[in-house]
């Protein structure tokens, strides 16, 4: 089977590493994958996407109830969304894709008219309590049939999408001119990523399938002449030194010097003193890195 690109299509793809890794998951959703990434757009993505039956059906089975993002305060990424959104227009019509049970736009309903695609039925009833206008549980070219929006955002989900592109021109379709499509997820050019490759936190997640970097938003600037492409490298939670500091040291010491490590030469584990760091057994989860990006796409026309 021919392996495409499922951004541009293109078959120029060859392997960010050559061994293959298990995701950390206990569902269906749990398989082996290798990385990949595309020569021609340079996007990142793996070998073993799931069916999309299975990734509705994981998305539904999530408890919206018991939400692990259920923050007390705003995050880093939520203030710098804010402050964007603070400078809509009364009654400008905003849309949230994946907006889970509204966090986001909930703060800013009844300014702004808010809108939410969800495909977690409870979460979305949640939204709706909380001000959102569900439109459906995905997103599809009906879209259009609810008008143009003056923003549009996507946190944490691009990095679950099967089709990418076809998603995004979805939305630009119904983005109003000068409006913008924001975009929070993971990327691939940073630090973190240099130092455990294939085996990064971010990439572990069997959910997460397609992962940007600065030059998959250059080449799509250059494909989409309407459009404006802002990248700004963000982290997702408030920066604390120590916390920064046992990250780095734990991706350092798991890189070169715990067995798990892949990357390790297979002579060096049996040097004296490796044992003590067996308890390494995977990249720690980052979170004071600034491994995810704010994409900020303008519609000029």
């Amino acid at each position: 089977m021919i392996l495409l690109c499922p951004a541009c299509s293109s078959t120029k793809i060859k392997s960010h590493s050559s061994y293959r890794l298990r995701q950390k998951s206990n569902d269906y959703l749990a398989v082996d994958y290798q990385l990949l990434i595309c020569n021609n757009c340079g996007l990142w993505f793996k070998d073993n996407i799931p069916s999309e039956e299975l990734l509705k059906l994981h998305y539904e089975r999530l408890v919206a109830e018991v939400s692990p993002w259920n923050y007390a305060s705003r995050l880093p990424h939520e203030q710098k969304l804010d402050n964007i959104l603070s400078t809509l227009l009364n009654d400008s019509k905003v849309l949230d894709v994946g907006c889970w049970t509204g966090r986001l736009l909930s703060t800013h309903y009844p300014r702004l008219k808010v809108y939410g695609i969800e495909p977690n039925s409870s979460a979305a009833k949640i939204a709706q309590e909380n001000g959102l206008h569900i439109l459906g549980s995905e997103v599809t070219e009906s879209l259009s049939s609810f008008g143009s929006f003056d923003c549009i955002t996507m946190v944490d989900v691009f990095e679950h999408l099967r089709e990418p592109m076809k998603i995004l021109n979805c939305l630009l379709s119904v983005l109003s001119p000068g409006g913008r499509l924001l975009i929070v997820t993971g990327r691939t050019d940073c630090f973190p990523v240099w130092l455990a490759g294939s085996s990064y936190w971010y990439f572990l997640c069997p959910q997460h399938l397609v992962f940007l970097n600065k030059r998959f938003c250059h080449w799509f600037q250059e494909n989409k002449p309407e459009i404006k492409v802002s990248y700004m490298p963000i982290r997702h939670f408030d920066f604390q030194l120590p916390r920064f500091f046992y990250e780095l040291a734990w991706l350092v010491c798991w890189r070169f010097l715990s067995p798990h490590s892949p990357m390790l030469k297979p002579a060096l584990y049996k040097l004296p003193g490796f044992k003590r760091f067996e308890r390494l057994r995977e990249p720690v989860m980052c979170h004071m890195w600034k491994d995810h990006i704010l994409l900020e796409i303008k519609k000029t026309l």
